[in-house]
């Protein structure tokens, strides 16, 4: 949904000019907690678009239950060592370590969660002002994103507004689904990496398919948080993932795209889901899981509350700070999940 911020690098730019607009996508059915399979009328793969390709094999992304989050912990609590289960008290950091993406529900109450919106909404005319008129620069109050008509990374403050600060204490407190989640796969000296709202309006385009960083042989070294702030249907432009595709196989071969257009590889056989959301449900992910907006047909702004942690010590060649989404004031605080929630607790 972002811009690929630490991957900018010739594929993409391929990528969004259109070369990967003519793959094929093969049909297969999958796991029906994961998605229900959707077929296209379109058979001329050469005049499909990005959309009808990822239509062939395309379901809604669900949140596992409690029994199969169970299943899954076991399964990491055997086999990963850099994965801490004791702290994934409710199953979703098992799911992220699986499937590179999870879906947790009622994670913000819809009042925080309509609070949040109109917040934004103003925050939005307010920023736009003043950047217009020379006040202060885009960057120290917009992030990167690609497809940037009709859409926008509106950068948050923390202390200076309650109602962020409402929605951090509800969504990061100590034991929450969230926060237990990245404590469990980044821990818990995890570090703020990104704050801000994403807004897409009317008429934004679809982004091309991407992952927020380069693949890299570890466990996840981010996660990124999104959360709906109203509801979200398949006209509203959901964002897109592809579970289980934070990995080197499927970089590599969307890195190939431009290369073979019409080729038949991993990713264009690979299923993939629609975050369709009900307000104040959430999609948890890494940044190394593929994934993208799609184009809002509707006549409603759809607008989503994010953050994203890191862990120091995994992130390999990040190159800075100076394009996460993170306001200037914010970027030499180095607020920890466990200061985060000192700070919500103590305010």
């Amino acid at each position: 949904m972002k811009a690929s911020k630490f991957a900018v690098i010739q594929v993409f730019f391929s990528v969004a000019n259109g070369f990967f607009m003519h793959n094929g996508r093969s049909t297969r059915s999958h796991s029906t907690h994961l998605l229900s399979t959707v077929q296209t009328e379109a058979t001329d793969v050469s005049r499909m678009t990005e959309g009808q390709i990822l239509a062939r094999n395309q379901g809604h992304l669900e949140m596992k239950t409690e029994s199969q989050r169970s299943i899954t912990k076991t399964k990491h609590d055997i086999e990963d060592s850099d994965f801490d289960s004791s702290s994934d008290l409710h199953g979703f950091g098992s799911v992220l370590m699986d499937d590179g993406v999870a879906r947790i529900d009622n994670v913000l109450s819809k009042k925080n969660a309509e609070r949040m919106r109109n917040y934004t909404n103003n925050l939005l005319k307010d920023t736009s002002y003043a950047v217009e008129k020379g006040i202060f620069p885009e960057l120290s109050l917009f992030g990167n994103v690609y497809c940037k008509e009709n859409r926008y990374d509106l950068l948050l403050p923390i202390e200076a507004s309650e109602i962020v600060m409402d929605c951090l204490s509800e969504v990061l407190c100590e034991g929450s689904p969230i926060s237990t989640a990245i404590e469990s796969v980044l821990g818990s000296d995890a570090e703020l990496y990104e704050l801000s709202t994403l807004i897409s309006d009317p008429n934004s385009s679809a982004q091309p398919l991407h992952p927020d960083i380069l693949y890299q042989d570890t466990i996840h070294p981010i996660l990124t948080c999104f959360i709906a702030l109203q509801d979200i249907d398949e006209q509203m432009g959901p964002t897109v993932f592809m579970p289980k595709s934070a990995n080197k196989e499927h970089h590599d071969d969307l890195g190939n795209r431009h290369l073979d257009p019409n080729a038949n590889g991993l990713v264009a056989t690979s299923y993939n889901v629609l975050g369709t959301l009900d307000s104040g449900d959430c999609t948890l992910y890494s940044a190394m899981t593929l994934h993208c907006g799609s184009a809002n047909k509707s006549n409603k702004r759809r607008s989503l509350f994010y953050f994203s942690f890191r862990n120091n010590d995994l992130l390999e060649d990040e190159g800075g700070r100076m394009n996460v989404s993170l306001r200037p004031e914010l970027k030499d605080r180095n607020l920890t999940l466990k200061t985060m929630q000192d700070l919500i607790e103590n305010r």
